[in-house]
């Protein structure tokens, strides 16, 4: 039983939806963007892909350092950290691209 009535039960199911239709978008047009500036960069198309690669890569590589952070520090500080990175790392993605 929810406290939350069947409004409030509606209300989540459809923010919840919106949030992954929004996350399943975001991803496919990173992914394409990817593939594209990949692509752009080499005349051999079997390498057009190598940056998504990357991703998967370093998102491997940063999933038990990151773990690590998140139960030595507090979740959102840890987090706060992240997006620090993120943004740092992604100043530098148009420079790569066009150097």
């Amino acid at each position: 039983m929810s406290t939350h009535g069947a409004h409030g039960e509606w209300a989540s199911v459809l923010t919840l939806s919106a949030s992954q239709a929004l996350s399943l978008t975001g991803t496919t047009l990173v992914m394409t963007v990817t593939a594209l500036t990949g692509a752009s960069l080499t005349d051999d198309a079997a390498l057009a892909t190598f940056p998504l690669a990357l991703q998967f890569v370093g998102t491997m590589a940063a999933t038990i350092p990151a773990s690590l952070l998140i139960w030595l520090v507090v979740r959102r500080f840890a987090f706060s950290i992240r997006l620090s990175i993120v943004f740092v790392f992604s100043l530098f993605s148009p420079y790569a691209v066009y150097h």
